[in-house]
């Protein structure tokens, strides 16, 4: 009598447009039917196979999926989105990133593997750097075999990076630099890009890697800045900027280069002078015709952040009215808003109340932020303003930090306790007792606030 011929099951079969990949073992017919899977895909799986090969125990997996797409987490400035590797696995996702943006107009999905429309500057070259590397990152997860359904996403993610990007000289430098930028609030993402523009220019515009970039390169990076009168705390600026991208460069399995461990980030500290109290009077009182509003504004603006105990510029310029409630300011600063800290609460003084009634706005809480396209243009102006000053106050080195500078100084002056002006300076609790157990009492700031106000009209002294 022949012998049936055993039926070999398929090696992967699609379902939802998920491929499934099945293991099968010959087993006699009348022995149950066995799985370790659950779930709609390998329901449909199991059925399928039960029609034809009934004589097989299999162990069924849904595989990882990679594909291309615009990812809209951020921006970078030209309002562009980033296009990223999306990996799926195990009903999780990670994104690696591509180096490069699009608007979301011009971005064609992969048809006909094109994923940037001819709009887009370079396109040519864009799609086939995208198509070249998803061809090369699905060959490396199909390498992975049935490895892969011991894994997580971000294992798997970081095993396409290690095996994809350092294979050679590594992910060009500027192409991550600038896929990550758009994480960071305005000030930083400014800040980073003027680094990234003189890291370009350092390297005559020449492609280079995060290999690239030694100990030995930042000592001639700081030499060349130090020739081009940059001050030590300008280049340490600049050095922090770089060393924050690698830490995050590190984080993100990018690269294990790390050229700061034998460099060290110079930087001396600027001793601040004091605002006198007789120059800060003469601000207060200055007069202005009627064709310098915008230097009347400009006053104001330093007054109103001295009153409301030295609140930073970009924080005022975005409150809206959702940070007014009855007579009191309460807002996180933007600068640490990110490490969860507790919000500040400060109560109008009447000082403060003039110039709210004088300013009130409609999109943002003051008039002069909706008069501006976005806060640097507002600071800028600002700034420019602030130095014509110096000469009517008689004090050389005015700027608009002097504001925060000269609430914290009064106060101390006049012996408020240390504790109560960080809290009303906005900073971080750094005591456990602070952090996890004292509920601080914002009346103690409001009092301190009244007394550096009349500290400045004469009514308290030090």
């Amino acid at each position: 009598m022949p012998k049936k011929r055993s039926h070999s099951p398929p090696n992967l079969i699609y379902y939802g447009g998920y491929p499934i990949s099945i293991f099968s073992y010959q087993f006699e017919k009348k022995r149950k039917f066995s799985s370790k899977f659950s779930g709609k895909h390998c329901n449909f799986a199991l059925e399928e196979l039960k029609k034809n090969l009934n004589v097989f125990i299999f162990y069924i997996f849904i595989m990882a999926v990679i594909n291309v797409k615009l990812s809209k987490k951020y921006t970078n400035n030209d309002g562009e989105y980033p296009i990223v590797y999306c990996l799926s696995h195990k009903s999780r996702t990670c994104d690696i990133t591509s180096g490069f943006f699009c608007f979301e107009k011009y971005f064609l999905k992969g048809n006909n593997d094109k994923y940037v429309s001819y709009h887009k500057k370079d396109s040519k070259e864009i799609n086939q750097e995208i198509t070249q590397t998803l061809l090369n990152l699905k060959d490396k997860l199909k390498g992975l075999g049935t490895n892969v359904d011991s894994m997580n996403a971000p294992e798997i993610k970081k095993y396409l990076i290690s095996d994809e990007v350092k294979k050679s000289k590594g992910m060009k430098f500027m192409d991550y630099a600038r896929s990550i930028i758009g994480y960071y609030e305005f000030n930083t993402r400014a800040s980073l890009e003027q680094t990234l523009k003189l890291l370009v220019d350092f390297f005559n515009g020449k492609d280079f890697y995060f290999d690239d970039i030694t100990s030995g390169v930042l000592r001639n990076l700081e030499y060349a800045w130090k020739q081009q009168s940059k001050s030590i705390n300008t280049r340490g600026i600049h050095f922090r900027n770089l060393r924050l991208i690698f830490n995050r460069a590190i984080a993100d399995e990018v690269t294990e280069k790390y050229p700061f461990k034998s460099f060290k980030i110079k930087s001396v500290r600027k001793a601040k002078k004091e605002f006198p109290l007789e120059s800060f009077n003469k601000l207060k009182n200055l007069t202005f015709t009627e064709n310098e509003v915008l230097k009347e504004q400009t006053r104001d603006v330093f007054l109103l952040s001295f009153y409301l105990c030295g609140a930073n510029l970009n924080d005022i310029y975005y409150w809206t009215s959702e940070n007014l409630k009855k007579n009191k300011i309460i807002f996180v600063r933007n600068k640490i808003k990110r490490f969860e800290p507790e919000k500040v609460e400060i109560t109008l003084q009447p000082e403060a109340l003039d110039l709210l009634n004088k300013y009130k706005g409609k999109k943002h809480l003051f008039s002069f932020a909706d008069n501006y396209k976005n806060y640097k243009t507002f600071k800028d102006n600002v700034a420019k303003r602030i130095r014509s000053f110096r000469q009517l106050v008689d004090f050389d080195d005015l700027t608009m930090y002097y504001a925060r500078y000269s609430w914290a100084t009064y106060a101390d002056k006049i012996g408020v306790d240390r504790s109560v002006i960080g809290k009303s300076l906005g900073h971080q609790e750094q005591s456990v007792a602070g952090r996890f157990y004292i509920v601080y009492e914002w009346a103690k700031t409001d009092i301190a606030n009244r007394q550096v106000i009349d500290y400045t009209l004469g009514k308290h002294r030090a």
